[in-house]
């Protein structure tokens, strides 16, 4: 199970002078650009620092930020990007309808030239350079590996309520998960927030469970299976797929999630978190960066749900945090040097420390770990050592991978686990039949 050591030994140089076609604006010339960015609240701090060096590089050049929320990248930012208003640089997550649709419809301006210049096929490494090259098509960049499934846990609050914390980060059984819920309960405190209507983290759930509870053939033809040409031997009404819905089930039943968890967004389960009204919160790596930014001061630590086969739970790898540049942008040429400066070893280690423990996309010297929060840095370390495993809903469309409005039928027992499968094999068939 031991995973490839991290890469390292990059040079740490800040490119100065970038040669991705040139521009007028930052070169003397009297005219005032302004060029617009698409990112998140999360990797808003690292995007800065990248925004003051491009503009200290580019006089009469300004950086200005449109922060979106997930909800506003996977829907509504598809009119944004299509429009005669579209930003220099757009944020569409690989696996949104907005990334497909317009992959699609040839609406992104191919990227080949920013990935000659900032190496990024040698520096992602070849599968990952792969995977997020639709079709060979190097339409995007990937500023930061997400890594989630985690759950981040409060270490006084479980220090003060009894709780045992295993070493090996592992909570293994659901008795143990069952008497960890209860010590937090029995404290006034909620036991594991999560973003209810968010529309995405219970689908992390399953993600999270179903790489415990299917095996690596399985798994490997959930992902890959809506591709016509790949024979389908996995049905989402197969125990290992209806066994991950059932444990998510099992969780609500239980009171495993805080109270309202249905009616809460994935911004109300971090501030419930966030003010120590909860004593763990389902999230990625980037969660301490959130935690921070709402003037919390929690010391956390990460666990893993139990596993449903596996011996162990994994984090899940998702590689959808990508940037391009829509064809309507106003200034392709000084965002294709936006990007590679954004994909400098300095710049990407740099975000670490200004996001609070944003994974760099590419592999860095191994030093900049030391930069990291502590749990951010052992999440670092568990990882290298481990691995991770694929997100079956970072992988596959949209379209069959969006299931959170299922999982919320399926809490409120208006559907059943078998009944969820039958829908996803027909969007399966209809995606193999129709793309």
């Amino acid at each position: 199970m031991k995973a490839t050591a991290l890469r390292v030994g990059f040079a740490l140089t800040l490119p100065v002078a970038l040669v991705l076609g040139g521009c007028a604006a930052g070169d003397g010339g009297s005219e005032e650009i302004t060029l617009t960015v698409q990112t998140d609240s999360y990797a808003l701090p690292g995007f800065q620092l990248v925004a003051d060096q491009f503009e200290a590089d580019h006089p009469g050049v300004t950086v200005e930020f449109q922060v979106l929320t997930p909800d506003q990248q996977s829907t509504t930012n598809l009119q944004t990007l299509t429009s005669a208003d579209a930003p220099d640089i757009a944020s569409a997550p690989f696996n949104t309808t907005v990334f497909t649709e317009m992959l699609a419809a040839d609406q992104f301006v191919p990227l080949d030239d920013v990935w000659e210049e900032a190496d990024l096929e040698a520096r992602y490494g070849q599968s990952l350079a792969d995977a997020i090259r639709p079709g060979g098509q190097q339409v995007g960049v990937l500023f930061s590996k997400v890594l989630y499934g985690i759950a981040w846990y409060n270490k006084a609050m479980f220090e003060e309520v009894g709780i045992e914390v295993p070493e090996d980060h592992q909570i293994g059984t659901m008795d143990n998960l069952a008497e960890m819920v209860a010590k937090l309960r029995a404290g006034g405190y909620q036991p594991l927030s999560i973003g209810g209507s968010s529309n995405y983290h219970l689908t992390w759930i399953l993600d999270n469970l179903l790489a415990t509870s299917a095996t690596a053939d399985e798994l490997t033809n959930y992902v890959t299976s809506f591709d016509p040409d790949v024979d389908v031997t996995a049905s989402y009404t197969d125990a290992a797929f209806t066994d991950a819905l059932e444990r998510i089930k099992e969780m609500y039943d239980s009171n495993t999630f805080q109270d309202g968890v249905l009616g809460m967004d994935q911004d109300a389960g971090l501030a419930l978190f966030a003010a120590g009204q909860a004593g763990m919160m389902m999230g990625h790596n980037q969660t301490p960066a959130g935690v921070a930014n709402k003037e919390s001061d929690v010391d956390m630590g990460f666990l893993f749900l139990p596993p449903i086969n596996t011996d162990v739970t994994l984090p899940n790898f998702y590689a959808g945090n990508l940037l391009e540049i829509p064809k309507n942008a106003q200034h392709p040429d000084l965002a294709k040097e936006f990007l590679v400066l954004l994909m400098s070893d300095e710049m990407q280690i740099a975000a670490i420390e200004a996001t609070g423990g944003a994974f760099p996309g590419v592999a860095v010297d191994e030093s900049a770990i030391a930069t990291a929060p502590d749990s951010v840095r052992e999440l670092l370390e568990f990882e290298s050592e481990y691995g991770n495993v694929a997100g079956w809903a970072s992988l596959v469309p949209a379209k069959l991978g969006t299931t959170d409005p299922l999982i919320q039928k399926l809490l409120l027992g208006e559907t059943t686990a078998e009944e969820i499968g039958v829908e996803l094999d027909a969007l399966l068939e209809e995606i193999r039949t129709d793309g």
